[in-house]
C-alpha cells in the first residue's frame, strides 16, 4: 500500500458518506470517522480493525491505535471474525484525535510512529489556518527534537481539518501534510 493510495481512499470514501458527516457530538464525529474507516476496507485489499468496530473482544482501541489496515490476503480461508486476526505487520495505521491540543497531537503522533507500517496517517483538527500553520511547525519541531522519523520507513501523513471550512467541501476542509526529509509538505488533496 502507498500513502497516496490511502489519502485517496479515504477522501472517496468521505464524499460517499457526506450525508452522514453531520455530527453534533465529537464522539459521533469519532463514530462517523469510523464508518469511513470500514468503507475504505469495502473498495480495497485491506481489513480494517478500528475503534468502535462491533468486532473487538473488549472495550476500547485496538491495541491502542484508533485503526490498522491489514492485508486480507494474509487470512486464511477458513478464518472466521471470532478468531484472532494473523500475526502480520498492518499496512497502515491511523489515529484519531479530535483534541486541539498540540501535545496530545504529538502523543498521537509518536505512537503511529511506533508502529511498524507502510503507511501511518494522524487525523486531527484546528480552529483556522493559523492554528493549523503553529500546529504543523510544532510538529516538525517534535519530530526532529526526538528523531522520530530516523531510520523509519514507510510513510507519515498528517491531515488536519479546518473548522473555519466546516461548511465546504472535503478538498477545502482537510490539509493533508506528508513528512519528507525535515519537514511537513502540503499535498494536494484528491
Amino acid at each position: 500500500m502507498r500513502g497516496k493510495q490511502w489519502i485517496d481512499s479515504f477522501m472517496k470514501s468521505l464524499n460517499e458518506l457526506e450525508d452522514q458527516s453531520n455530527t453534533k457530538s465529537d464522539g459521533e464525529w469519532t463514530k462517523f470517522m469510523a464508518k469511513v474507516m470500514k468503507a475504505m476496507e469495502k473498495k480495497t485489499n485491506w481489513r480494517v480493525i478500528s475503534r468502535d468496530s462491533e468486532e473487538r473482544r473488549d472495550s476500547g482501541e485496538y491495541l491502542n491505535i484508533d485503526a490498522m489496515f491489514l492485508d486480507k490476503s494474509a487470512y486464511p480461508s477458513n478464518w472466521n471474525i471470532g478468531d484472532w486476526d494473523p500475526y502480520i505487520l498492518p499496512s497502515a495505521v491511523v489515529e484519531h484525535e479530535n483534541d486541539y491540543g498540540f501535545e496530545k497531537i504529538a502523543y498521537c503522533l509518536w505512537k503511529i510512529v511506533c508502529i511498524r507500517a507502510e503507511v501511518r496517517v494522524l487525523i486531527c483538527y484546528q480552529n483556522n489556518k493559523e492554528k493549523i500553520d503553529s500546529l504543523t511547525k510544532y510538529l516538525e519541531k517534535t519530530v526532529k527534537k526526538s528523531k522520530l522519523m530516523e531510520k523509519v520507513q514507510g510513510e507519515l501523513f498528517v491531515i488536519i481539518g479546518n473548522d473555519e471550512e466546516k461548511k465546504s467541501s472535503w478538498k477545502k476542509y482537510f490539509k493533508i501534510f506528508e513528512w519528507r526529509i525535515g519537514s511537513l509538505e502540503s499535498l494536494s488533496v484528491p
